[in-house]
């Protein structure tokens, strides 16, 4: 147990909880079988949310066995979950890392409504920042721009990319198409 301890595991997080201010979910992703099912799951989320309402000015949940970081941004309570025997600091950073690039990717709109209208970027900034429990990258601005699909250009600034396409020229070709149809149906076509 000690040797685990000093040289840890790269498996940090068991769990990313997204949660609304009446404490339903919003998303979850769940990296172990220690919750299988979501009855399982909805009661540890229930329990979790529970824990932080009691203590809002904490930042580190301990529950069942785990411990949890969270933070509150609006109407959305952030949960990362790693086992007992996980630093802490290593969750922050990984829930501070998932906040940080869902604002980059909202333009900082992050609430309830914002969230559940771009829910597919939600999950994939999740399993870009963490694959099966590992962290992949730590870095806000990389993962918002694999989600987003942006690559870096000649001027070093990201730009909109859809297999190596500039979305400058996407978005060109498509207004020419929509002025192409908008001026066929003027003339009865």
């Amino acid at each position: 147990m000690v040797r685990q301890l000093l040289h840890g595991t790269l498996y940090t997080t068991k769990a990313f909880i997204l949660l609304d201010s009446d404490g339903k979910r919003l998303a979850a992703r769940y990296f172990t079988t220690e919750w299988p099912g979501l009855e399982k799951q909805l009661s540890f989320e229930k329990s979790l949310f529970t824990k932080a309402q009691a203590h809002p000015a904490a930042e580190i949940i301990l529950l069942d066995n785990i411990i949890g970081v969270f933070r509150t941004v609006a109407d959305v309570h952030f949960f990362v979950i790693g086992s007992l025997e996980e630093n802490e600091l290593v969750l922050w950073s990984v829930l501070t890392t998932y906040i940080e690039t869902i604002s980059l990717i909202l333009k900082n709109q992050v609430d309830k409504r914002t969230l559940s209208e771009n829910f597919d970027f939600l999950l994939l900034a999740m399993d870009e920042l963490v694959d099966d429990g590992v962290v992949m990258e730590t870095e806000p601005q990389v993962i918002a721009d694999r989600v987003c699909m942006r690559t870096q250009g000649p001027d070093g600034r990201g730009e909109d990319a859809i297999m190596g396409v500039p979305m400058k020229t996407i978005n060109s070709a498509k207004d020419m198409v929509v002025k192409g149809l908008g001026n066929l149906r003027a003339q009865g076509v």
